[in-house]
């Protein structure tokens, strides 16, 4: 797969095959890479570039904002399940 270094050099992602190519980027940064997309395409951030750094960061809150909301909701859920279970 070639994904460039840096924001400048972005990347669309393809209309043709789109989830095999979500497939092999999630795959890839489960890997070691990290391979980022915040709304200009996908890239590779450049350590050397500050801006680059800058997107990487805010990709990270997002995925840290995305992943907490998840474990929030589901523990919301188990908690009312297993509230309905005691009441019975």
């Amino acid at each position: 797969m070639q994904i460039p270094i840096g924001h400048k050099n972005a990347i669309k992602r393809p209309s043709k095959a789109d989830r095999r190519f979500r497939a092999d980027i999630e795959e890839a940064n489960n890997n070691g890479d990290f391979i980022i997309n915040i709304g200009t395409g996908y890239f590779r951030p450049d350590p050397n570039d500050k801006l680059d750094v800058a997107m990487f960061n805010q990709y990270i809150r997002g995925e840290y904002s995305r992943a907490k909301a998840i474990i929030t909701k589901a523990n919301r859920m188990k908690e009312a399940f297993c509230g309905e279970i005691l009441e019975r």
